[in-house]
């Protein structure tokens, strides 16, 4: 586990799952459906748990300066700047569930942020770097 910091708050724009895990692909794809690709800047995955004990999960990207937020069932979402517990997972997609195991490791973390969330952040098309944000006062 190494600290990440993420220097500046990122707008994204994001897709809600409808639900979690089943939903994750298909919000993916209807993120990718409302943009093209050259759209993104960076790829991400945001989840957090709700008050009845559900996790609820949005596929969200980083769009170049310029483009056009204002499509059906896409939101406008801040990710804050600070700093992150995080794990660094290659070849992801051999081995989907290494995401959820390295969350509940992350999610132990003394320092966790009540408030934060976990991010996935697709750097490639293999590496995913699954982080929680800490309390900025510790």
């Amino acid at each position: 586990m190494e600290t990440f910091t993420i220097d500046r708050d990122i707008s994204v724009v994001r897709v809600a799952a409808a639900t979690f895990p089943d939903g994750v692909l298909a919000a993916h794809q209807q993120l990718h459906q409302a943009f093209s690709p050259e759209c993104f800047l960076q790829y991400y995955g945001i989840s957090q748990g709700s008050p009845d004990g559900r996790i609820l999960y949005w596929a969200a990207g980083e769009l170049v300066p310029g483009e056009d937020t204002q499509k059906p069932g896409v939101e406008l979402f801040v990710l804050r700047q600070g700093r992150y517990a995080g794990v660094d997972i290659d070849n992801y997609m051999q081995n989907p569930a290494a995401i959820g195991q390295c969350f509940e490791q992350l999610l132990q973390h003394p320092a966790l942020d009540p408030n934060g969330y976990c991010l996935e952040w697709y750097i490639t098309r293999d590496l995913v770097r699954c982080m929680v944000r800490l309390n900025q006062e510790a």
